[in-house]
């Protein structure tokens, strides 16, 4: 029977994402990771210093959750209002060069968890997108998007966003865009524009 491998001084977390923030600096590169060895001495350790790291590549989709946590003293009207303008978003929300939606999906629903770890978040909202940039278009130049932001605001008490690449566990954050709250100028790329700016 072939005892399952062990491993040898695990690395912390800080210096996983240490590492991985190294390597993706230096993109291309592989990681070393950590050896293995098996539980039986005779063998010889598994190394996997030659296992390429995770690919930070712009066109892996990423997506964007958000959860808000509704005012208790909004209409059914309003609601109504709301979720019908944020479900038309998919297709209002443009590609500058295109002229064709560029949001790949959006799913919305009320929370259904019988779970008490809710934080007191209403509804929650999953939006695919193809790339970072595709994202950082959406959330910082997409003027239909602002516009259905600076709308909703008044309904929302409370909101938490999360935006996760599948796959990706470890790592550095992306940046933010130059320029948002440092007063430098700041640009988004989409394949085929782009756009500049002072903020």
């Amino acid at each position: 029977m072939q005892q399952q491998p062990v491993y040898d001084q695990l690395p912390s977390i800080d210096a996983i994402i240490h590492r991985s923030a190294k390597v993706h600096s230096n993109s291309g590169d592989t990681a070393p990771l950590w050896t293995l060895r098996s539980a039986q001495p005779s063998q010889k350790p598994l190394n996997l210093t030659n296992v390429p790291a995770p690919s930070m590549v712009s066109s892996t989709p990423i997506t964007h959750i958000v959860l808000f946590k509704y005012r208790p003293d909004i209409s059914w009207t309003d609601f109504q209002t709301h979720f019908t303008s944020f479900q038309s978003l998919q297709t209002r929300c443009l590609h500058p060069s295109t002229g064709k939606p560029y949001m790949l999906s959006m799913r919305m629903g009320q929370n259904n968890s019988w779970e008490p770890f809710s934080k007191g978040m209403t509804h929650g909202f999953i939006l695919e997108f193809a790339s970072q940039e595709h994202l950082d278009y959406y959330l910082l130049q997409d003027k239909v998007h602002a516009e259905f932001s600076r709308n909703a605001k008044p309904l929302i008490e409370d909101s938490v966003v999360v935006d996760i690449k599948d796959g990706l566990l470890f790592g550095p954050k992306p940046r933010k865009p130059v320029g948002q709250g440092g007063g430098v100028e700041r640009y988004v790329s989409l394949p085929g524009y782009r756009v500049g700016g002072q903020h």
